[in-house]
C-alpha cells in the first residue's frame, strides 16, 4: 500500500489528517513526507501499525483486503535497491540463531559456495530456496526480498 491509498483509506472512514500529522506520527519532516506521497511510495507495515495505534483503529485488515494481492499493475522504485540487501538478511537470520555457514546451507538444502554467493549477491535466489527460508524460520517473504 502506499501513502495515496492509505489517505484514500482514511477518507472513507472521515478521518482527515494532514502530511504534517503524518509525518509526526512517522517521526519524519514534512519535507520527506510530501516527496514520498508525490512518488507513491510503499508505507511500511510499521507505520500503518503506528497509526492504528494513534488513531484507536484497525487498518492492516481491511487495507489487506483491499490494497494486498490486488494484481494490479505497480510501481516501486525502491524494490531493486531493497531487494540487494536480501544477503544481508539472511546474514542477519543466521547470526540470530547462532548458525555456522555449514549448518545454514544444510538448513537450505544448497552448498556453502552457494549461501556465500547468495549472501553476496552474486546468486539470485530462487524460489525453493525461499521456501526452504520461509519453513525453517518465522520469516515472510516480503520480509526476506525487501526488508518490508
Amino acid at each position: 500500500m502506499n501513502i495515496n491509498e492509505l489517505l484514500k483509506e482514511l477518507t472513507k472512514r472521515n478521518i482527515s489528517l494532514s502530511g504534517r500529522a503524518i509525518s509526526q506520527i512517522w517521526g519524519m519532516d514534512e519535507t520527506s513526507f510530501s516527496k514520498k506521497k508525490k512518488s507513491g511510495t510503499q508505507i511500511k507495515q510499521k507505520n500503518i501499525i503506528q497509526l492504528e495505534e494513534v488513531l484507536g483503529i484497525k487498518l492492516i485488515k481491511e487495507l489487506e483486503k483491499d490494497s494486498i494481492n490486488t494484481l494490479e499493475r505497480h510501481f516501486d522504485a525502491d524494490i531493486k535497491s531493497k531487494r540487494i540487501k536480501f544477503g544481508s538478511r539472511i546474514e542477519e537470520i543466521r547470526n540470530k540463531n547462532n548458525i555456522s555457514n555449514a549448518r545454514m546451507a544444510g538448513l537450505l538444502n544448497i552448498s556453502e559456495k552457494e549461501l556465500y554467493d547468495i549472501t553476496s549477491g552474486k546468486l539470485q535466489p530462487n524460489i525453493i530456496l525461499l521456501d526452504n527460508l520461509k519453513q525453517n524460520f518465522k520469516i515472510s517473504i516480503d520480509w526476506l526480498l525487501y526488508g518490508e
